[in-house]
């Protein structure tokens, strides 16, 4: 009995390993006039059958992004952070859709190269797993990968102090086909089999 007892005291005391986020950029997106950058919780990919995959996709707001980069630009830990990725080798998975590496990148009118939008792009995967940058919403897909079409099955908004001001399951969810060239396209290329 004490070494049952024994056993069941050692596992509480073991740290349990939570299953946590990793959001990568999944485009930019306008909503109103606000521009929204999209990430993908990698984390959350479940394939429920062979021609579905369902993902948390969360949003934030690009000038958010914007401000606390400007704010932390010369913060070494975030610096150092982006650097030991790049140096590994690290390119955001949206970089290496052959959609994206199609598309002519001549800097822009700021002198912005594709290299800098990558290292750029790996700054806000940081921030956005750090949570430093509030999101503006959550929404959980299913995506109908032979169809070409998706549908949300949940989603959570947030107010700009970070608490909720709507969220709920669809009861009944809709599929609508996926716009070419836009973040559901690119979301589906990166997470459906066979791509």
């Amino acid at each position: 009995m004490f070494r049952i007892q024994l056993i069941i005291a050692l596992l509480f005391l073991l740290p349990m390993s939570a299953q946590s986020s990793d959001w990568q950029f999944a485009g930019n997106t306008m909503s109103g006039k606000v521009e929204e950058a999209m990430f993908y919780d990698a984390a959350s990919v479940e394939h429920p059958s062979p021609s579905a995959t369902r993902v948390w996709v969360k949003t934030v707001s690009q000038k958010a992004l914007n401000n606390y980069t400007k704010k932390h630009v010369s913060d070494n830990q975030h610096i150092d952070a982006v650097a030991s990725k790049i140096a590994l080798g690290y390119i955001p998975r949206f970089f290496q859709l052959q959609t994206i590496k199609n598309q002519d990148f001549k800097p822009s009118s700021n002198g912005m190269t594709k290299q800098d939008l990558i290292i750029d792009v790996t700054g806000e995967e940081i921030i956005v797993n750090g949570g430093q940058v509030s999101a503006t919403s959550k929404i959980y897909f299913e995506i109908d990968c032979p169809g070409k079409r998706n549908a949300i099955l949940s989603s959570i908004h947030y107010r700009a102090d970070g608490s909720v001001s709507q969220s709920g399951d669809i009861e009944s969810p809709k599929f609508q086909h996926i716009a070419p060239d836009s973040t559901g396209e690119w979301v589906s290329l990166m997470l459906c089999p066979d791509h």
